[in-house]
């Protein structure tokens, strides 16, 4: 008997049908049902037989994003958060089992799958969309420092070097 793959879906942007990168992971992972997918991401996820897991950020980050010091913030959440969110993730991530990592480059959740890859030794599927380290940020007061952006952009190479 065939056995799916199990995919553990690590990414901001979920399979749903809202549109753009989201409506292209739904086509792939939800209407051709080709992998046993568990999906974790801080964007919410609902689906019938589809098991996931909601990444919450700490009230204290959202509590300070709103405030004059929202630009270090999301440094932080960039460089440093994903190493906490592995310990968010890990219980779910263990009792899935999966065959495989997939992710989409978002400097932060993407860094986490990464981390998990090299952990675990699986194989990291990496769909890379945009070049997320330059262009996407909507507000001056979400761009990376120089400094954060030079290592965020290494990252990115390190996630593409390592995706298979």
């Amino acid at each position: 008997m065939y056995r799916k793959a199990r995919l553990f879906y690590l990414a901001w942007t979920t399979p749903c049908q809202r549109g753009g990168a989201c409506l292209a992971m739904y086509r792939h992972f939800v209407l051709r049902e080709d992998f046993d997918l568990f999906v974790a991401s801080s964007t919410p996820f609902e689906h019938t037989q589809i098991p996931s897991l909601l990444i919450r950020r700490h009230p204290l980050l959202i509590r300070l994003s709103n405030t004059r010091f929202c630009r270090l913030i999301r440094q932080f959440e960039m460089t440093v958060e994903p190493y906490w969110i592995l310990k968010q993730i890990e219980p779910a991530f263990r009792e899935f089992s999966p065959d495989a990592i997939f992710t989409i480059p978002d400097n932060t959740l993407s860094w986490t799958a990464y981390l998990l890859a090299q952990q675990t030794g699986l194989p990291l599927i990496t769909n890379f969309q945009d070049w997320w380290p330059r262009g996407q940020f909507t507000f001056n007061l979400e761009k990376p420092y120089p400094i954060i952006r030079e290592l965020i952009e290494r990252r990115f190479d390190q996630m593409y070097q390592a995706s298979a």
